[in-house]
């Protein structure tokens, strides 16, 4: 029996069995893709299966990204990113096996607990840290770097995914890339920059969300946000905690030279921990999650315009410099 799921305009056809692998569930949904639960039948273990529309990719123009992204995810080996195991070529869809993180996204996560333990934070940040300094050390910056990017695998290990948008780090870049409430200001407004240090502003945006499971924003219109930040024009954000604050401070600075690097993050909650005497509380591991569609359906993060809200699906925007000036040109018509 084969499962034909609608996506926009189109089905993405999700085959019984392909390879050595059964397909048992459908457990999550994309823009151009969805997201399949299977058993490996040579080993019984259980994978996650993103199947992806040919058809929708291609005209959408998002393959080259789905090739960079299998290159790269193929190219890495670091227990805090997720693994891909095979990929299946089929005609009418590409089928991605890769490491099954049963425990949802960090974002669901952090709204299931309306914000985390610092202690539990900093000891989350240093597995997302690791990967970064990982991936810095390759050349690679991830460009997108925020919760939904972020599963949880059965031992609530978090595990970095999505590097559709990823780039090579050893020249700078014009394009601007990202999801816009986490990107870094230069990805705006300079000609060009440096996509490592971009990742670091991402991060401090991720720090803010975990403590409270709100944005740091007082606004949401891109546009606007981008110009008081370059103004000035927005205190540093706080949560009262002096670890995560001092990390708050070594991110979120509008000038990239000013900010720390992941290697030196990473450091700096070394050596708070080293100073500090207080316990890891033990995360629940019968907590029960909600499910995506649930999630988006009663469940919002919280934010401070109160006539904003977070589209979870949204994809990461990708534009060249003069695709660019159109895009600003539109937003300022509208303000």
């Amino acid at each position: 029996m084969l499962i034909d799921t609608e996506l926009h305009n189109f089905q993405v056809r999700i085959p019984e069995t392909f390879s050595h692998y059964t397909t048992q569930k459908l457990i999550g949904k994309g823009s151009y893709s969805v997201v399949a639960q299977a058993i490996d039948n040579k080993t019984n273990q259980v994978v996650a299966c993103k199947v992806v529309s040919r058809k929708g990719i291609t005209e959408a123009g998002y393959f080259y990204q789905l090739e960079k992204e299998l290159r790269v995810l193929q190219s890495l080996n670091h227990p805090n990113i997720a693994q891909i195991y095979e990929v299946v070529y089929l005609e009418d869809i590409i089928i991605v096996v890769m490491e099954y993180c049963p425990n949802g996204d960090l974002l669901d996560y952090i709204t299931s607990k309306n914000g985390l333990h610092p202690t539990e934070i900093t000891e989350m940040l240093k597995q997302i840290l690791s990967a970064l300094v990982y991936l810095h050390s390759k050349g690679i910056a991830h460009r997108d770097l925020k919760p939904e990017n972020i599963v949880l695998d059965e031992k609530f290990n978090l595990k970095l995914i999505d590097f559709g948008v990823c780039a090579l780090t050893n020249s700078t870049h014009k394009t601007v890339v990202g999801s816009h409430l986490y990107i870094a200001p230069e990805v705006y407004f300079s000609q060009t920059y440096n996509p490592k240090l971009s990742d670091i502003w991402c991060l401090g945006v991720t720090i803010f969300v975990m403590k409270t499971a709100c944005f740091p924003w007082p606004e949401m219109n891109e546009m606007k946000l981008m110009s008081l930040i370059k103004q000035n024009s927005i205190p540093m954000p706080q949560v009262n905690v002096p670890i995560l604050d001092k990390l708050l401070r070594a991110c979120l600075v509008v000038s990239p030279e000013g900010r720390l690097s992941a290697a030196e993050l990473y450091t700096l909650i070394e050596e708070d921990q080293s100073d500090s005497t207080l316990a890891l509380p033990k995360i629940n591991q019968s907590t029960v999650y909600k499910s995506r569609s649930e999630f988006q359906t009663s469940v919002k993060l919280s934010i401070k315009d109160p006539q904003a809200f977070l589209h979870r699906h949204s994809k990461p925007m990708i534009f060249t410099p003069s695709q660019y000036s159109m895009f600003i040109l539109k937003k300022r018509s509208k303000l």
